[in-house]
């Protein structure tokens, strides 16, 4: 992928997360945190993927339960207790979400 790319990504999910975006930019914020974390999880971007992981719960994206083993265990292997508590709290926020229960 394409540096720019990744910054068009990256400029959709910004967008989708403002305050009053339309349903559709929202749809597609969570699409491109989704492609992001994609991208990091391919590459071994452990730290960055779990970062990206909180983005895309933030963007209403449905995570597939793959993702979220990865990243389990990227934040644990870390040994970095803010990178652990961004997981948690990543986790936390997307139980919130109802179909997202069965995914844990």
């Amino acid at each position: 992928m394409a540096r720019e790319n990744i910054r068009l990504l990256k400029r959709t999910v910004l967008a989708g997360r403002q305050p009053g975006a339309a349903p559709e930019d929202r749809t597609l914020s969570g699409d491109a945190a989704l492609a992001l974390l994609e991208r990091s999880i391919k590459f071994g971007h452990g730290r960055l993927a779990v970062l990206r992981l909180s983005i895309a719960v933030d963007s209403d994206a449905r995570i597939p339960p793959d993702y979220w083993r990865y990243c389990s265990r990227a934040a644990e292997l870390s040994g970095d207790a803010s990178l652990k508590a961004l997981y948690l709290q990543a986790a936390r926020r997307n139980m919130a979400i109802p179909e997202a229960r069965e995914l844990q």
